[in-house]
């Protein structure tokens, strides 16, 4: 199915609803009135999120209407049941989008609203003024200071499509789903190498996309043999994401995936040697945070560890990875897999461990500094 593109300024599309679960049904937008239209699923924990702001909002403007149309379902009972469990905690009106047509892999509402106006996750939500255009889009946790506005007679919606389409050019958000589609289709049919090319290529000439896919061409990358990956890697680490907790984190693991069976001499300690450096890195950036998560902490300990395993230094990985049974302990949780597996590999390696030697006792150093 072709679609037009959606903008900002743009007249609202129709609404192709299958059904609607709560609320008053609404046939098409009135002159006049302002509308909320938000796009979400019951399987999205950040759609499930928004409902209590969305419900706030709803009883702070009861003459906008705001419509909750639910997308990517299977099983409509199972968007029934959620939508009556969640009772009076949702005030706002709730519908099932049509079906998409055969072959099709969104459904009606979600593929002329949201994939039109490049709005690919869920939630999605637009708002559309009292000429029925299309006068904001974004995530529903955003929406307040629009939503004022244009209740209000404030909102500039010239000034707002300028600043639109000024964003998609800057952004090259067009080039971006041009991209995806051809490395989709490259992909479904088997031809990896000319995806990488493609990445390649759009990385050359619009510089700006490689923030936002550079770890899905490394994921390529990563399955072809060469140097390839490792080489991008140190551009990944060094210059592209050198403060991104989650991307350090990606490009660490997959690193050290590459430590267990090297494709050549040299490679795994390479591999753990850059995989440390993006790890120390990603500590130093949640250093500065005050409320980082246990569990992800114990998570790059496990990971500096395996690093300095395959680094030979097997001492400093002991000391990690006692850390971490003393952080699961605080959790009172039981180890993780992970956590036994590195435990076994540093105990099969104990005997290159320093030792010191206490009259009949001797210890491995590392515990010594900590007390043990």
């Amino acid at each position: 199915m072709q679609i037009n593109e959606l903008l900002v300024g743009d007249p609202a599309p129709a609404l192709e609803i299958e059904c609607f679960l709560k609320g008053k049904p609404i046939q098409r937008f009135e002159r006049g009135s302002v509308y909320v239209i938000e796009f979400w699923a019951t399987w999205c924990a950040p759609c499930k999120a928004s409902i209590p702001h969305l419900s706030s909002l709803q009883q702070h403007y009861p003459e906008v209407c705001i419509l909750g149309i639910a997308v990517g379902w299977k099983d409509a009972d199972i968007v029934e049941v959620f939508v009556r469990e969640q009772g009076d905690a949702i005030s706002y009106r709730i519908a099932l989008d049509r079906a998409g047509n055969p072959g099709e892999r969104y459904s009606r509402s979600r593929l002329v609203w949201c994939e039109a106006a490049y709005q690919q996750g869920v939630p999605s939500a637009f708002i559309v003024d009292r000429d029925g255009r299309i006068a904001w889009m974004g995530h529903p946790q955003e929406i307040d200071h629009a939503l004022s506005a244009i209740v209000n007679g404030d909102w500039d919606l010239e000034q707002e499509a300028e600043a639109h389409r000024r964003w998609l050019t800057d952004s090259r958000v067009r080039e971006a789903r041009r991209m995806e589609a051809t490395v989709s289709r490259l992909l479904a049919e088997d031809r990896r190498a000319d995806a990488i090319a493609v990445y390649h290529e759009a990385f050359g000439a619009y510089p700006v996309l490689e923030a936002s896919y550079g770890l899905a061409y490394f994921k390529l990358l990563l399955a072809q043999t060469g140097d390839a990956a490792m080489n991008y890697a140190h551009r990944l680490v060094n210059e592209i994401y050198p403060e991104s907790f989650p991307a350090l984190l990606y490009v660490a693991e997959r690193l050290l995936e590459k430590t267990v069976l090297p494709e050549r001499d040299g490679l795994a300690r390479e591999s753990a040697d850059l995989a440390l450096l993006a790890l120390l890195k990603l500590e130093s950036v949640l250093s500065t945070e005050a409320n980082t998560d246990m569990k992800v902490q114990m998570r790059i300990s496990c990971a500096i560890s395996e690093a300095l395993l395959t680094l030979g230094n097997i001492a400093e990985a002991r000391v990690r990875m006692i850390a971490v049974q003393e952080l699961s302990a605080k959790l009172g949780e039981a180890p993780v897999q992970r956590v036994e597996e590195l435990l076994s590999r540093i105990s099969a390696n104990a005997g290159a461990l320093p030792m010191e030697c206490d009259g009949n006792i001797c210890i491995p150093a590392a515990d010594r500094k900590i007390g043990l």
